[in-house]
């Protein structure tokens, strides 16, 4: 059991990056990444609340209150399932680390349940950032008895448990599945794509039907809200009587059947440990002959941005973590096409509510579009993931302002294109006509784009790592890769909430944008000045 604790212990330090800065008595860092840390999860916590006080106040005029418990809880479900899905089987099934903890004098079911327990724990904070904030407008507007408390802090503890087994086992089958392949990790890659925007898909179109609900009373529709919520996450039902009723029967059920699942997948995970891990990074691949063809001359710039892109194919996690945002706003482009009607009317149901007002459609959709793109930043860790090969790049006779310059200039080949095709096809879908409504639409995003590629790349040159022994810690969980999306909350979202209460929206999207070249223009100098020092300093 000790040893259990132990390993537990030091796979969540190095989850969290904490173990350099303890072992080395840096406290003015942990200091730092703790009151960052809590500011980041004040500024996430506002924004569950903000958009949960919306959902209870509209579940209370339908007298469908008791559904709101299971809603947050099917919300818990389908957000740590689709986002443990592509960690999942590193944190299981790494072989790195595998090899190290093999040769420890301890057993092999220690291991494999430190692995699990890792996992659940790590995916525990996001769920109590969740809920925590959510629950809060319930309590007020449901007025629950003092059992509520105690039932309710239980099921939050067990709520991950069941998404966590389900998102080892698709990880693990897709990890299984894509290393008989060639190009195992661009397979790996696309599957955990397919499965996540399933999963999302899944979530958003099994709803009630609002026009079903509208023409029942209003003691029916909670118990439609119940059943919908019940085909995202069957363990709702059982969540939804112990939280809101303070059903005995169901809380028992339901923390003993995600307890039970829970333990269940650990013991026949490490009935099948090594044989899993043996199969996953032992599978033959067809390997291919080198032929020696014509050298290739090219610029310098040109030749360092090939580099940076073989790179960024080279690692699919970096691909999937930092381009996941201009993912969906290219689908939400395709569907705006498709049906602008259903899509126009989501955004008026989850925006509108919660300020009280109507929002002008032309600036909307550009700064939708720009928290979107302002989420795809390649560069936020670019530099922690050079690792132990800086010493070659820095070996090249080439300037740190050329390769600095590199590495912007393929986010923003990458992104921009892209922003403003779906900036294209946004417009032509909902019929923007104004010529400053198409400006902000194309011209906002990208400038938003630059400020986040820049703030990436100046964010990682201060703080980068190269101790890390796993690509997820520099991609996920690092401070690097955490401040654009930091940058990118604090100056989309209250923009959303300026242009409902301004007088002329056109004004206030005339001024950010100017503020946003600004600033890029400054930045791209600074950067240009200070390329030689900071690149030496690396």
């Amino acid at each position: 059991m000790k040893a259990f604790w132990v390993l537990t212990k030091l796979q969540l330090l190095q989850a969290y990056s904490l173990n350099p800065l303890i072992q080395g008595k840096k406290w003015g860092k942990l200091l730092g990444f703790g009151v960052l840390g809590l500011y980041l999860i004040g500024i996430f916590a506002f924004v569950v609340y903000f958009f949960a006080e919306g959902i209870v106040r509209a579940f209370a005029a339908l007298g469908a209150l008791e559904a709101f418990p299971p809603l947050i809880a099917a919300l818990v479900c389908v957000s740590t399932l689709v986002f443990s899905i592509y960690r999942a089987s590193t944190m299981l099934f790494s072989a790195r680390e595998l090899e190290i903890t093999l040769a420890m004098p301890v057993r092999l079911s220690a291991i494999v349940a430190s692995r699990v327990m890792g996992l659940y724990l790590a995916n525990l904070p996001f769920a109590l950032m969740v809920t925590i904030p959510a629950i809060v407008p319930y309590i007020r507007a449901a007025q629950p008895g003092a059992l509520f408390y105690p039932i309710f802090v239980v099921c939050t503890l067990a709520a991950p448990l069941v998404p966590v087994v389900l998102a080892a086992i698709v990880g693990a089958l897709v990890a299984f599945a894509s290393s008989r392949f060639r190009a195992a990790k661009y397979v790996n890659m696309l599957l955990l794509v397919a499965v996540s925007l399933g999963a999302m898909y899944f979530s958003f179109t099994i709803n009630a039907n609002p026009e079903a609900m509208a023409s029942l009373d209003l003691g029916a529709v909670g118990e439609t809200l119940s059943r919908a919520i019940s085909r995202i996450y069957p363990l709702s039902e059982l969540y939804a009587r112990a939280v809101a009723r303070g059903d005995a029967l169901a809380f028992l059920g339901y923390v003993g059947v995600s307890a039970l699942v829970f333990a269940a997948f650990a013991f026949a995970l490490g009935r099948v440990f090594l044989p899993v891990c043996t199969s996953i990074h032992s599978q033959r691949r067809s390997a291919r002959r080198y032929q020696l063809g014509a050298m290739k001359r090219s610029g310098v710039l040109k030749t360092l941005m090939l580099r940076e892109w073989r790179h960024l194919t080279a690692v699919p996690m970096w691909i999937f973590n930092s381009l996941f945002g201009l993912l969906l706003a290219l689908i939400g482009g395709v569907l705006l096409l498709i049906n602008k009607n259903a899509v126009l009317a989501f955004m008026a149901q989850e925006f509108a509510p919660q300020l009280g007002v109507d929002l002008p459609l032309g600036a909307m959709l550009s700064m939708v579009l720009s928290w979107l793109v302002s989420m795809s930043c390649l560069t936020g860790c670019t530099i922690s993931l050079e690792g132990r090969t800086l010493w070659q790049l820095k070996s090249l006779p080439v300037s740190g302002r050329d390769v600095f310059a590199a590495k912007v200039l393929l986010n923003l080949l990458l992104c921009a294109p892209v922003s403003l095709a779906v900036g294209v096809l946004a417009g032509v879908a909902v019929g923007v006509s104004g010529a400053l409504d198409w400006l902000w639409l194309l011209l906002t995003p990208c400038a938003y784009l630059v400020l986040i590629v820049l703030v990436g790349l100046l964010g990682n040159i201060r703080w980068h790592r190269y101790d890390w022994t796993n690509e997820t810690v520099v991609i996920k969980q690092s401070l690097g890769a955490m401040l654009p999306v930091l940058v990118s909350m604090l100056t989309t979202l209250p923009v959303v909430y300026f242009l409902a209460v301004a007088e002329d929206a056109n004004a206030l999207m005339g001024a950010i944008t100017l503020a946003l070249v600004a600033i890029d223009l400054f930045l791209a100098a600074l950067l240009r000045k200070k390329a030689g020092r900071w690149y030496a300093s690396l």
